[in-house]
């Protein structure tokens, strides 16, 4: 016969096949629910199935560790095991990470390469202790280094049920290990460095990244921080627009005027005077703050403005204010 044909396997039928895998327990199917599946092809090359079974043998693999989407296909694999005569190896399927709301993974929801979440300026430490707490948890600790977890990681402590991929936890570990970064460490993250290769900055640099790191999520949110403490030349939002826009110039000009006479320019006795102006215009604190903040930061919100002003400095602070309300 010149017919091209396949080689299947004959699967032996009216028995079960057991599966004891390490998360999900104890698994039972009828052989009979399985089909004779392919191991050669009509070109005599081997399927995947084969394939397979025949590496991890001669490469003498002891665990076999693999999405749950592979648990189907564990079934035949151990069928050819025994067929063969050959020592099966020690399964454990996990469950495939999916969005919160539990669908299946997109890029929407994170379904990302790892390099996009470096450039979208997740630091490393922060999105390991993610991924390792995505079904897989030690007690009620939240935050591991990578030695920590080496020493406390164990396979049966991963979950049977679906890990859910949640950005905002990820956005709220990577801002917790921002924290814990020193000035010194952040400003060697690849986009800090890049963005202060082209600013000039001295030991104000320390106060400015200790102000920033509390509120920012990501590195990006460091470095728009950067961008306006340390350049004249920042960009100011359309929302900011629309603050200074609407701001009473009138009260802001009497503002700048009192900012103008403090003697001792830190953020106590900046808070002091604009709280004074406040009170004497019987105005409110945001109706000062918020324009002051647009126009130096170019951005709705920040860190605390007060703390802002004094390390702008007063020139600096004079210069952006008198161009933004008196001009």
């Amino acid at each position: 016969m010149n017919k091209p044909y396949v080689i299947r396997i004959k699967i032996p039928l009216n028995k079960e096949t057991v599966l004891n895998d390490k998360i999900l327990g104890r698994i039972v199917i009828n052989n009979n629910e399985l089909d004779d599946f392919i191991i050669l092809r009509t070109d005599k090359t081997p399927t995947y199935m084969l394939s397979v079974v025949a590496d991890d043998k001669l490469m003498g693999i002891t665990d076999v560790i693999r999405g749950d989407d592979h648990l189907t296909n564990t079934f035949k694999q151990i069928i050819l095991y025994d067929l063969l005569g050959w020592k099966k190896p020690e399964y454990s399927h996990i469950p495939l990470i999916h969005s919160k709301e539990g669908n299946k993974l997109s890029k929407r929801d994170g379904a990302l390469s790892v390099l996009s979440y470096r450039d979208e300026n997740f630091i490393s430490e922060a999105f390991n202790n993610y991924l390792l707490r995505l079904g897989w948890g030690y007690k009620d600790k939240e935050i591991f280094s990578l030695d920590e977890a080496r020493k406390l990681f164990y396979i049966k402590g991963i979950g049977k049920s679906q890990a859910k991929f949640d950005m905002d936890k990820l956005n709220y570990l990577n801002s917790y290990y921002i924290r814990k970064m020193s000035w010194n460490d952040l400003i060697k993250q690849p986009l800090l460095k890049k963005t202060l290769k082209n600013l000039e900055y001295g030991d104000e640099i320390s106060k400015i990244i200790d102000l920033f790191k509390e509120r920012a999520q990501r590195i990006s949110d460091l470095e728009c921080g950067l961008k306006y403490m340390l350049n004249n030349r920042y960009i100011i939002t359309k929302e900011a627009e629309e603050i200074i826009k609407h701001a009473n110039i009138k009260l802001l000009k009497n503002v700048v005027k009192e900012l103008e006479n403090i003697n001792n320019w830190v953020s106590e006795e900046i808070s002091n005077k604009i709280k004074e102006c406040s009170r004497n215009n019987k105005s409110k604190i945001y109706d000062i703050a918020a324009p002051i903040r647009a126009s130096l930061t170019g951005q709705k919100y920040s860190p605390n403005i007060f703390k802002i002003l004094e390390y702008l400095g007063r020139s600096e602070v004079m210069c952006r204010l008198k161009k933004s309300f008196l001009t």
